[in-house]
């Protein structure tokens, strides 16, 4: 199980691999508030589609239990994040389960709570690390998601994970490429995309 922001499930959608979720963490939770993001206002879209089938077969959408709500509160409060990011950590934190996000401050967030975070590459990556995408359809997903806006420091940082095969050849590959203890993002965010695929 794992529960997800709204970004990453429509960045998902758009680039036709929303199905990656349930054959990764079998079930995936929202807040109310990340499902009313993804289903939006407005126009239809395809996107908006897929997550509509998918709230019917796979997604579950959960209410947030009162103790939970005033910790999204105190989240909103305390940092720059929105109501969705905010809402799906105090789930993931209620329920015990890692959350799917690629707002940094976000991140940081879920993770100075002790939650295990995941990015949308991430999900890419454990793909293709579970044999499920083959490295060229890895490659090109991870390279599409620079059009949809995902952060650029992780999907910088996933072609040198698919490149080298994981392990202390994607750190050694990932260093060569800038991203290594001293930078900033190998002290924040590379660490926790290595620690999630050693």
């Amino acid at each position: 199980m794992i529960v997800s922001d709204a970004t990453p499930l429509l960045h998902l959608a758009r680039a036709g691999l929303l199905d990656l979720l349930p054959k990764l963490y079998v079930r995936i939770v929202v807040p109310v508030s990340v499902w009313e993001e993804t289903s939006g206002r407005g126009e239809p879209s395809p996107e908006r589609q897929l997550l509509q089938d998918a709230s019917a077969a796979w997604l579950e959408v959960r209410t947030l239990s009162a103790q939970a709500r005033r910790t999204s509160e105190a989240f909103r409060q305390a940092a720059p994040v929105g109501l969705g990011e905010a809402d799906a950590i105090a789930l993931a934190e209620g329920l015990k389960a890692p959350v799917l996000m690629d707002d940094r401050v976000a991140v940081d967030l879920a993770r100075m709570r002790g939650l295990e975070t995941r990015w949308t590459s991430s999900v890419i990556l454990e793909a293709h690390r579970r044999r499920i995408l083959d490295r060229v359809a890895a490659r090109r997903a991870v390279g599409g998601f620079g059009w949809f806006g995902v952060m650029d420091s992780p999907r910088r940082a996933a072609p040198a994970a698919l490149d080298s095969g994981g392990g202390v050849r994607w750190r050694t590959a990932a260093r060569e490429r800038g991203f290594h203890r001293s930078s900033p993002v190998g002290s924040t965010y590379l660490r926790g995309l290595l620690a999630a695929y050693r």
